[in-house]
């Protein structure tokens, strides 16, 4: 669906679910679905990396791979090498880094360790850093990434990007199978803020889900 298509489908069922016409402005409209297409991306992210193997297919065209991460400084001090996060950055998916060891230059996966585990990870001899194994950490905007004998040469990055902002010139970026979802989920956050008590009943999910497929 383009932008207008969401938008007008978004309003025509809104319409007859006894939600203010005021509210139902192509603005308001917007801002709804952009609502919409951030919490389908969060819930579909969240749940699909509870697994072991995650499928984020559903968000396939916010995938940026191989990502070169820029202004990489050292930090000599803390043993680190840091680098900046793409500014339409949301969701890291990987993590690698191309070290230089003894006389042997290659890719590895970095092991991506929480702040509050990062002590412990870096100081326990059989966790520590290595040149085949990297540790790393998200710091703010910032991606780092521990050595110890070894020599840092490139740090790369998969991630789920931030879409673009659905509007009357711009269709939503996500696979055209999930507009009707996003469409779904602007309707009930309408429904949830002026008639909350309709969107328990099952017969207006029924209703909703009717009109949109």
């Amino acid at each position: 669906m383009t932008g207008v298509e969401m938008q007008t489908k978004v309003e025509r069922v809104s319409g007859t679910l006894s939600i203010p016409q005021e509210k139902l402005l192509s603005a308001y409209t917007y801002s709804y679905l952009n609502d919409a297409q951030d919490l389908f991306i969060k819930e579909t992210f969240e749940k699909q990396f509870e697994k072991a193997q995650p499928e984020l297919d559903d968000l396939r065209t916010l995938m940026v791979v191989d990502h070169e991460v820029a202004n990489l400084t050292e930090d000599t001090a803390a043993k680190l090498w840091e680098g900046d996060l793409p500014d339409n950055y949301r969701h890291l998916i990987a993590d690698s880094t191309k070290t230089v060891y003894c006389s042997s230059t290659d890719t590895y996966a970095n092991r991506l360790i929480r702040s509050e585990f990062l002590r412990e990870v870096l100081t326990f001899t059989y966790s520590k850093t290595a040149f085949d194994s990297p540790v790393s950490n998200i710091h703010g905007a910032k991606i780092r990434v521990y050595y110890s004998d070894f020599v840092i040469s490139t740090v790369y990055i998969d991630y789920i990007k931030i879409p673009l902002e659905i509007s009357v010139s711009q269709a939503c970026e996500l696979p055209e199978s999930v507009h009707p979802e996003i469409v779904k989920k602007a309707i009930n956050s309408l429904i949830e803020i002026y008639d909350p008590q309709r969107l328990q009943g099952k017969l207006i999910t029924d209703q909703v889900n009717e009109q949109v497929t």
